[in-house]
């Protein structure tokens, strides 16, 4: 009789060992899950980040470039000798068209650099 008491007390020890071991093991899969969600949404917060300043750093970039187009065309006719109005104008179109050119290149560019970032 003693025994099936031991015996008893045992097996309704290991019971209640096992219900809480099972409700330990759902409480720390539902705090992992929480967690796993904070930092999905922690990290698509700081994609946003990244992204917002690569296009802002892309901004700034394509006007410094329109800039120097436009200074390569004011530079080709300062650096010249006292040209006649026809020559003037060459130099000057011939610098604008090297802008133009080159804004063209860097719109080019911008276009596959987006392309890269979408993917």
């Amino acid at each position: 009789m003693k025994a099936l008491v031991v015996l008893s007390s045992l097996f309704v020890t290991s019971g209640i060992l096992n219900l809480y071991q099972t409700w330990q093991i759902s409480n720390y899969k539902q705090l992992t899950e929480v967690l796993n969600q904070k930092d999905s949404f922690l990290q698509s917060g700081y994609d946003e980040v990244i992204v917002s300043m690569l296009k802002e750093n892309r901004e700034t970039t394509l006007e410094t470039i329109r800039s120097q187009g436009r200074l390569e065309g004011v530079l080709s006719v300062v650096n010249n000798f006292k040209p006649t109005e026809n020559l003037s104008s060459e130099i000057w179109h011939s610098g604008y068209h090297r802008g133009l050119e080159q804004k063209k290149y860097t719109d080019e560019m911008l276009v596959k650099s987006d392309k890269d970032y979408s993917k």
